[in-house]
């Protein structure tokens, strides 16, 4: 088997990468050769056509079964609340109210792959849903992908609001402009226009209407009835697009109970609360319960004192690091009803409702001042006892809750896990998401049961080509993005050099499909730092876990995924903690006092049926694990998934480059050791933005004045290399899986001479991107090496030399020209009418064929041509 440890860098740029035949083919070689090995997910994907059949049946037994028997179910019991309440039987009554309080529909989760089309599938339904009479609440991520599935179900002739917080720009504004949730742009007006006193109530605690009034109010906020909020409230849709974040509420008291919520894409991670921690003695204080006059009062004091000591005794004998049992709780006298009552207890000594509208702004801030305090302890300590709650409930140790510290610095760590609001739990539910968390995580969050009706992956288009590159310092850690890291020193300079060549990979991509727009995502840090070193236009950038639900990268030529969202270990330790509801087993120390994840061999899954070894970080512990693989492999997914592989054509073919040591359910067509890159990433990314590279080392030097020597010698061998190889760049072996429009770099090799005694002839290679005619490659040579030019001799390009795109884009002049000479043939009765032979472009010569002249002729004319003259120069409209 072979050595799978790295290389270090002093040996991943080899003096044989330059030979010619063998240096520029980027797959091959014994090191990537796979080996005869079971992969780590066998190959379950289906054609997109039978996945988008699948998921049709899916929805069709959801809305037109399961979801009107639950109605009908829910309308049963609000009827024996109705009746026993009208014969005023009270014990009835009060049974049927909690069993309709308790009644939860099943949860439905569709596992669908991005790109079969699963929303607007689901829109359609949504329509139809509304017109049978239901209300239906749609929740997604952000306000972008809010806007845009407005907008898709408004072109379904469905009335449909997106909500927007008070903080959001307001769309009804003059000058609005869609952004990416942009809350803090310049000049934007938002949805509240006097914020400062809305984040006032927000900090106490207080309702809305504290400060905005209502409109039977004699007092109201001074921009009552221009504010967007306002005019939100106002609003009556059919469908409301809200905020994942919503889901745990507050939910907005003017959005209607919904009969279906569809929850489109992953809202777990919206559902963690923020990390707090309370000393452990401060539960014997701060438990004095206010009455609205102002007065204690003393016997819900006297409660909440009782309970906040049962609760400090339970806790106290607990060792650090122990979590929460219900078998603790229950011997120190609490029971389930207590901790409830103790919540409502809790939310009683919330701060006094001080604040109005129109209050002036120092008298707002001394009742902010006076109450935030209060009411974060309120927050914290009404979460604690609600994970009681729930623990007593369940029988189950709390994840949520950890005693930390010793001695006089104890702690109760909480992390809460937001639950579902109250007010949607009588909805029917259905969830759709390429990469959902597990059922059981689904559970705990939604507080019902939950069926997987469709798990299908989808076959990626043969149109398509994913990459992997395995190897490569791309960690945290390796590219210097970490928390904490350092930035001095020789490691940090290595770190530095590495984010340099991921730069480099970058502008390499952009040079070789120069045409067309090209996707980038890797970690919100590096993707920053390769923005500052200045990235190609026809770069779009991404970052992991803000790319979800996205399709500005459906159509680009080439998507690069840089790295791996990889949490830390304790990280991934809490959360799987806090949502899995219990506790996991902890990853011990090393003598380093390092937490480190441990070493496992997987297997990537080839497209040729084999595996390829590759060594990847797993958590001992499987909820652990899952959720680390939720944090990490799943962003992954997402990011992959934004080249829509599975609808690409040959008119659009794509080709993912995935650099990372991971291994995911996806099939890969070829995988390629980082070393065996070098000649790519080492080159400097000024050299692959400008498209010339010298054969000669002093004109590397000369041209690109931020370019070391050593560098320029790389770029003089790599350009040496391309002139052996014929100017082919790339993947010469890869034709069949891209039918016919493989991933490759055509060069054009340039030989100049400078004018002056003694010059000799020199050799260029010209890319794609560099200057492509005569004049503009004689002019750019004579900027960059300060001479004028006395001989230039450049290679013709030939259409069979291009790819799908670049010929599309060479031809679209020749096309024009031809059909606007076409123009008259709709007119006009067959005549026989003079085209050129050839047309020239810059760097080309189109030779008009017959075949070229039928396929212009017929989109104008309406008919097909029935007659090409044998010299091509002339032909005839039937």
């Amino acid at each position: 088997m072979a050595s799978t440890s790295k290389p270090k860098l002093a040996e991943l740029v080899r003096e044989d990468i330059y030979r010619p035949g063998a240096a520029l083919a980027l797959i091959g070689g014994a090191a990537a050769e796979p080996i005869m090995a079971a992969p780590t997910y066998p190959d379950r994907t289906a054609p997109r056509d039978v996945a988008r059949a699948m998921l049709k049946a899916t929805l069709d037994q959801y809305f037109g079964e399961q979801v009107p028997a639950e109605r009908r179910e829910r309308q049963g019991l609000v009827n024996r609340v109705t009746m026993h309440h009208l014969a005023e039987r009270w014990i009835p009554y009060a049974i049927a109210s909690h069993d309709l309080r308790q009644w939860r529909p099943e949860a439905v989760l569709i596992k669908a792959e991005a790109g079969i089309g699963k929303s607007s599938l689901v829109y359609s339904y949504c329509v139809k849903a509304i017109n049978r009479g239901l209300r239906v609440v749609y929740a997604v991520p952000s306000l972008k992908l809010a806007e845009e599935a407005a907008a898709e179900l408004r072109a379904l002739g469905a009335d449909v609001h997106a909500y927007r917080g008070f903080s959001k720009p307001d769309p009804d504004a003059p000058g609005y402009q869609p952004s990416d949730d942009a809350t803090d742009r310049d000049g934007a007006i938002k949805m509240c226009l006097d914020e400062s006193a809305r984040k006032a109530a927000v900090e106490i605690g207080a309702p809305s209407v504290d400060v905005c009034g209502s409109p039977d109010s004699d007092v109201k906020c001074r921009f009552f009835d221009v504010c967007g909020y306002n005019r939100q409230r106002n609003a009556q849709p059919a469908i409301w697009v809200m905020p994942h974040a919503l889901l745990a509420g507050p939910w907005p008291e003017f959005v209607p109970l919904s009969d279906v919520l569809i929850i489109d894409e992953s809202f777990l991670g919206s559902m963690i609360d923020d990390a707090a921690a309370v000393p452990l003695d401060s539960l014997l204080d701060n438990y004095v319960i206010r009455t609205a006059e102002g007065t204690v009062d003393d016997v819900g004091t006297l409660r909440l004192q009782k309970l906040r000591s049962a609760l400090h005794s339970a806790l106290d004998g607990l060792p650090p690091g122990a979590h929460l049992s219900a078998e603790v709780l229950r011997a120190a006298g609490l029971h389930e009803f207590d901790a409830m009552m103790a919540v409502s207890l809790e939310w009683s000594r919330r701060p006094p409702r001080e604040l109005s509208p129109n209050m002036p702004a120092e008298k707002r801030d001394a009742v902010v001042a006076a109450g935030a305090e209060t009411y974060r302890s309120v927050r914290i300590m009404a979460d604690i006892w609600d994970e009681v709650a729930f623990v007593l409930r369940t029988g189950r140790a709390s994840g949520s809750l950890t005693v930390r510290g010793s001695g006089g610095g104890r702690k109760l760590a909480v992390r809460p896990l937001r639950r579902l609001d109250e007010k949607l739990h009588g909805s029917s539910i259905l969830m759709i998401d390429a990469t959902p968390p597990t059922v059981e995580q689904i559970q705990n969050v939604l507080g019902c049961r939950v069926r997987v009706a469709l798990d299908q992956p989808v076959a990626r288009s043969p149109h398509s080509y994913l990459i992997q590159i395995t190897d490569a310092p791309v960690s945290a850690t390796t590219l210097g993005i970490a928390r904490r890291t350092d930035q001095d020193g020789k490691l940090a300079e290595e770190r530095r050099r590495n984010r340099r060549y991921m730069h480099n990979l970058a502008c390499f991509l952009a040079a070789m499909f120069p045409h067309d727009a090209n996707g980038l995502f890797s970690q919100k840090a590096l993707k920053l730092d390769l923005i500052e070193k200045g990235l190609p236009a026809n770069i779009i950038p991404g970052n992991f876990n803000g790319v979800t639900g996205r399709n500005d990268w459906r159509n680009t030529r080439s998507n690069l995924v840089i790295g791996r969202p990889m949490p830390s270990v304790r990280d991934a330790e809490v959360e799987a903690e806090v949502t899995f509801c219990g506790p996991v087993a902890a990853v011990a120390a090393d003598a380093h006092k390092k937490t480190l994840y441990r070493k496992e061999r997987a297997y990537i899954r080839c497209a040729d049926g084999r595996a390829h070894p590759v060594d990847v970080l797993v958590h001992p512990d499987p909820r652990a694990e899952s959720r680390r693989r939720q944090m990490c492999e799943h962003a992954e997914v997402q990011a992959l998934a934004r080249d829509r592989a599975v609808n690409r054509t040959e008119d659009n073919p794509v080709v993912s480059w995935l650099v990372a040591d991971v291994v995911l359910d996806v099939t890969v067509d070829a995988v390629v050791p980082w070393c065996d890159l070098a000649w790519a990433w080492r080159t400097p990314a000024e050299v692959w933005r400008d498209g010339v590279l010298f054969a000669g080392w002093r004109e590397n030097e000369r041209a690109y004045a931020g370019v070391s020597q050593d560098d320029a010698k790389h770029v003089a061998k790599v350009a040496g290399a391309i002139v052996a190889e014929g100017g082919w760049v790339g993947f010469p072996y890869m034709e069949s899986p891209c039918k016919g429009n493989p991933p490759n770099l055509r060069g054009r090799v340039a030989r100049y001479q400078k004018r002056g005694p003694g010059q000799t002839p020199s050799t260029a290679v010209i890319l794609p991107n560099g200057p492509q005619t005569p004049a503009a490659i004689r002019a750019w040579l004579k900027a960059r090496l300060g001479c004028e030019i006395a001989m230039l001799d450049v290679e013709r390009r030939r259409l069979r030399d291009l790819d799908a795109a670049e010929r599309r884009q060479v031809l679209a002049p020749a096309i024009a020209a031809v059909r606007e000479m076409a123009r008259p043939l709709a007119r006009l009765a067959p005549l026989p009418l003079p085209v050129a032979r050839a047309i020239v472009l810059p760097g080309v010569v189109v030779r008009l064929g017959a075949g070229l002249i039928r396929g212009l002729v017929k989109p104008v004319s309406g008919s097909p041509v029935a007659k090409v003259g044998s010299d091509a120069g002339w032909w005839w409209a039937a």
